[in-house]
């Protein structure tokens, strides 16, 4: 299993947007994009987190699924969409 876990700066004003699409795209990543597990996104309320205000997580089934995630068209949207919302981001990728 790979955990991919990504944590977002939104850009001033952009948080309910950046909640929003990062929603909408776990839903669709579950539904729509075989070997992904589970996602779930939410806004960080944790103080020690470097200015990070959202996180994501995607659990993958293997490396092979991982590969196809990448260049799933719903990822490659999304990927393209999110620069508008954020600042920076931080992608950790890990297998268990």
């Amino acid at each position: 299993m790979i955990e991919h876990i990504i944590f977002f700066k939104v850009k001033s004003g952009k948080d309910e947007e950046l909640h929003k699409e990062l929603r909408l795209f776990c839903k669709k990543a579950v539904a729509e994009i075989d070997g992904v597990e589970y996602a779930s996104a939410g806004e960080n309320f944790c103080v020690n987190s470097g200015g990070h205000t959202h996180g994501m997580i995607i659990r993958i089934r293997d490396r092979k699924a991982m590969e196809s995630y990448i260049a799933h068209p719903i990822h490659k949207k999304i990927a393209g969409a999110l620069p508008a919302f954020m600042e920076s981001r931080i992608v950790v990728d890990y297998e268990t």
